[in-house]
């Protein structure tokens, strides 16, 4: 069965891929980039370019909804660590 994603969450999953080490963040304050929410934790993705000034802060539901799309969809974006 398939998942239905948001448009934020699906065009993240459609140009960004897994980092190759995972990178977490923890601060008061910080903004999704996948659903504008404030967070105290936030995982990195990595822009597909591989430009690091591109890459996203994404809170832990967004990731794993993220994570669930590349799996269905692209699962050669996940890195296997």
């Amino acid at each position: 069965m398939k998942i239905k994603y948001s448009k934020t969450i699906k065009k993240l999953a459609e140009n960004y891929h897994d980092r190759e080490v995972m990178a977490i963040t923890s601060a008061i304050n910080q903004t999704c980039d996948g659903c504008g929410r404030t967070t105290i934790t936030t995982v990195f993705i990595e822009h597909d370019s591989q430009d690091y000034s591109k890459d996203k802060h994404v809170c832990p539901n967004c990731y794993v909804k993220i994570t669930n799309y590349w799996k269905e969809n692209h699962p050669k974006k996940i890195c296997l660590v």
